[in-house]
């Protein structure tokens, strides 16, 4: 899987460094990913644009939304549990299946992936939705 990423911004970060203009035209997926992939190095891409979230909608419209739910684990003591997956650590998560409430999705995925029994639920996050994008061959 390639390790490219892409950001849409409506600033330029100010400890933005090494970045990868890219035209104001449509953001091609396929394009980008490929282009890392042939020079075998990950790439971030950063798109600065004052309407972002007309962009990020215009992109989601062509992509297939596979709805996934997880959470943060954190025991008695204080430590919270990550999931060493794909050569990095992560937080378990998974599809969310058809009928399927969110809170769940995220506590069978979590008990499933981590073979740990969930026996109470703080409150929900106040982190923003993450949007994960993979993009394959066929896919629009």
């Amino acid at each position: 899987m390639n390790e490219t990423v892409l950001i849409l911004a409506d600033f330029v970060p100010s400890k933005t460094k090494n970045t990868q203009t890219i035209s104001i035209q449509d953001i091609e997926l396929q394009k980008l990913f490929k282009q890392s992939e042939i020079d075998k190095v990950p790439k971030t891409y950063l798109y600065v644009n004052r309407d972002f979230e007309t962009v990020f909608q215009n992109l989601k419209s062509k992509l297939k939304i596979i709805k996934a739910a997880g959470g943060l684990v954190k025991n008695g003591d204080g430590d919270y549990l990550f999931i060493y997956r794909l050569g990095k650590w992560d937080l378990p998560k998974g599809k969310v299946e058809d009928n399927e409430k969110m809170k769940e999705a995220a506590v069978r995925e979590v008990e499933e992936e981590c073979g740990i029994k969930i026996n109470y639920l703080g409150k929900r996050s106040s982190h923003p939705t993450i949007h994960t994008i993979y993009v394959m061959e066929n896919l629009y």
